[in-house]
């Protein structure tokens, strides 16, 4: 299983296309997404965002924050 490690992840927007951009890729569909920010709110909201995308995608990602 691929890791990614996303330092600073509560930046929004690009966390989350850079998610979805991945999840596209057959390679790392099944990957490991590892969330770490200093912001613990945004942290939370970002993690629950990556689920969100992650489910929607029906993808078997396994999501970490």
């Amino acid at each position: 299983m691929k890791k990614f490690a996303f330092i600073g992840a509560g930046s929004f927007s690009f966390t989350r296309t850079i998610v979805r951009d991945l999840l596209t890729y057959p390679a790392f569909f099944d990957c490991e997404l590892s969330l770490m920010d200093i912001d613990a709110e945004k942290l939370d909201a970002i993690a629950a965002a990556v689920r969100k995308i992650v489910s929607e995608m029906k993808s078997p990602a396994k999501v970490t924050a």
